[in-house]
């Protein structure tokens, strides 16, 4: 190779990078706008409100939640159990953002989780219930 196409190709590569960063930067300040202005809730006070009668205990959903948080990069606090996973995306779909949004990491955590094991899939996963449902049993 010569020198102009090692430059090259190391420009595709650091443009790649920086602009994964950048829109990993975008989700995260889109989804932390989007649930701002809520009260920050307990993890016990959301299961009390949400979860308790769904066969879930207390002590696997609160460990759940606060990996939901983690994944997404956001205080499990201020997510609530009906937040629809599209719109917790954070940034538009037309950028066809698949495979490194803290949303696809949720989603291939529940995946890995089913497959370990062997729950059943659910017909449709919308929410974060649907999340927590799975990675809690």
């Amino acid at each position: 190779m010569n020198r102009n196409s090692i430059l090259v190709v190391l420009l595709v590569v650091f443009g790649g990078v920086a602009m994964r960063n950048i829109l990993r930067y975008l989700e995260i300040k889109t989804r932390n706008a989007s649930v701002g202005d809520r009260r920050t809730l307990a993890a016990d006070e959301i299961y009390d409100q949400s979860l308790s009668e769904q066969g879930v205990s207390k002590e696997s959903f609160i460990k759940a939640w606060n990996r939901v948080g983690e994944l997404l990069d956001i205080d499990s606090g201020l997510l609530r159990v009906d937040d629809k996973l599209d719109e917790l995306l954070g940034v538009p779909k037309w950028i066809g953002t698949s495979g490194f949004t803290g949303v696809d990491d949720l989603i291939a955590e529940a995946e890995t989780h089913l497959k370990a094991t062997s729950m059943p899939a659910p017909k449709s996963v919308a929410t974060l219930r649907d999340i927590i449902v799975i990675l809690a049993r």
